[in-house]
């Protein structure tokens, strides 16, 4: 089997500029919400991929395909802003995780408004600072060194056991 890619973060943005430049041209609200949404998941898919990849061994030949999948799956939304947002803890990792960290609970918060509540109105520069700030926080993830992002995969996905 062979292993998947998931979807990229880049990719995301990417579409999330698109829904932008389309706002912008109709001024469409259902527009500018779209890309809060594809912002937020632009950050969601990189941290399950980066997870995936730190935490399945790729020379796995039989198994990799199925056990990076299951891996990539693994992210719980809820789970995982409630470990970002625990700054105790994220004090030991470096500081392009952190910020990805705080992106990640800040824009789960703003999808949450964008896809939920009807009141909402956005603001066209205030969503493109979003998304701008969402492609950069994964852009300085990436470029994190492999232990940490393994690290921090780790402490995203699994539930801690309390003594």
């Amino acid at each position: 089997m062979s292993r998947p890619d998931g979807l990229q973060g880049a990719e995301l943005i990417a579409v999330a500029l698109d829904l932008l430049r389309v706002a912008e041209r109709r001024r469409s609200d259902a527009h500018l919400r779209r890309a809060v949404s594809a912002a937020y998941y632009a950050m969601f898919h990189c941290l399950s991929r980066v997870s995936a990849d730190r935490l399945v061994q790729p020379t796995d030949r039989r198994g990799s395909g199925r056990a990076w999948v299951h891996v990539y799956r693994a992210l719980q939304h809820r789970h995982a802003r409630k470990q970002c947002l625990d700054d105790d803890a994220l004090m030991a990792y470096p500081a392009e995780i952190r910020r990805l960290a705080a992106w990640f609970a800040e824009l789960q918060e703003q999808r949450h408004r964008a896809d939920y509540d009807p009141a909402v109105t956005l603001d066209t520069a205030e969503v493109r600072r979003v998304v701008r700030y969402a492609a950069n926080s994964i852009r300085e993830f990436e470029r994190a060194p492999e232990a940490e992002q393994r690290a921090f995969a780790a402490w995203v996905l699994l539930l801690a056991r309390r003594s």
